[in-house]
C-alpha cells in the first residue's frame, strides 16, 4: 500500500532532519467527490498529517521532501493546506480522468467565463475546457445557484485570501513543586 511505503520512508528519513513534530493518520470512507483527496477506488482512504514546529532550520526542505515522497506513493495534498508545489501536470497525474470531469462540469456551468478563475486555478489547470465554450446548463435554478455561490467561491479562489486571525498563545501554567509529606 502506498501510504505504508510513505510512512516507512518518512520515518526512516526523519532522524536525519532538524525538525520536530508529529505524524497522525486518520482513516475515512472514500468519496465520489471529483477532486477529493479521498476519491480512490477503495473502501477506505487514509489522511496523513505531518507537522513540524515553526522556525526550525530544515522545515522547508523537510516539507518539500514530504510532498515529493507522498506524490511518489500516490498521495494527494489537501487543497486547503500547503500546495504551492502543485502544478497543472501534478494535478493531471494525481486526478486523471476526474480532472477532465471537473473541467467538463465547470464548462457546462460557466462556459468559457472567468467567474471561477484566478491564478491558483490557472496554474493547476482547473479551468473550463475551451476558451470558446458556452454554458450548457441553463435555467432559473442554475442562475440562482450561480448568484448564491459567486461570493463564497470568489473568496475561496482569491489570489491572496486574508489570513485568519490567530489567537494569542497562552502560557503554560507553572508546575507546582512536589513537597514531601
Amino acid at each position: 500500500l502506498g501510504y505504508l511505503n510513505f510512512l516507512d520512508t518518512v520515518v526512516a528519513m526523519a532522524a536525519g532532519v532538524k525538525q520536530a513534530g508529529y505524524i497522525s493518520l486518520r482513516w475515512s470512507m472514500t468519496t465520489s467527490a471529483t477532486l477529493s483527496m479521498h476519491n480512490f477506488p477503495s473502501v477506505h482512504a487514509v489522511a496523513i498529517e505531518v507537522t513540524s514546529l515553526k522556525g526550525l532550520p530544515d522545515n522547508e526542505t523537510w516539507m518539500s521532501t514530504l510532498m515529493a515522497v507522498a506524490n511518489a506513493n500516490g498521495g494527494r495534498p489537501h487543497w486547503g493546506q500547503r500546495n504551492s508545489f502543485l502544478t497543472g501536470a501534478l494535478v493531471a497525474t494525481s486526478y486523471g480522468a476526474n480532472l477532465t470531469r471537473w473541467r467538463d462540469a465547470l464548462t457546462a456551468m460557466t462556459g468559457a467565463g472567468a467567474v471561477f478563475s484566478c491564478n491558483f486555478t490557472r496554474l493547476r489547470t482547473l479551468e473550463p475546457n475551451s476558451a470558446q465554450a458556452v454554458p450548457t446548463l441553463i435555467g432559473p435554478r442554475l442562475a440562482d445557484l450561480r448568484a448564491a455561490s459567486l461570493a463564497p467561491i470568489m473568496l475561496l479562489l482569491a489570489d491572496d485570501p486574508p489570513a485568519p486571525p490567530q489567537p494569542e498563545p497562552k502560557p503554560f501554567p507553572r508546575p507546582r513543586p512536589i513537597r514531601p509529606r
